[in-house]
């Protein structure tokens, strides 16, 4: 599925961004008591990367502030970090 994002690279010069978006990242945090390897943790945060891109670019379809927020993200290279953590808390 290819999507046109030609829409969402283009800066809007009617919504300034606020400072909090400075540096934007995803940020995905893998349960660390699932005793998964290296390799299966990165497969599953790459599905959960293009799901959340997908759910968040729906949203920026719709909402001014999420579509300033997916620029931000774009403009800035589209980092992401993953975290391990033990246990679900």
């Amino acid at each position: 599925m290819d999507a046109d994002l030609s829409a969402y690279l283009q800066p809007k010069a009617q919504y300034q961004l606020p400072s909090k978006f400075a540096r934007s990242k995803m940020l995905f945090v893998a349960n660390g008591e699932l005793k998964m390897s290296k390799a299966r943790i990165c497969t599953q945060v790459s599905h959960a990367v293009i799901q959340a891109f997908l759910q968040i670019e729906e949203r920026a379809k719709h909402e001014e502030m999420s579509r300033a927020r997916l620029e931000s993200w774009e403009m800035q290279g589209t980092a992401k970090v993953v975290v391990r953590a033990e246990g679900e808390k």
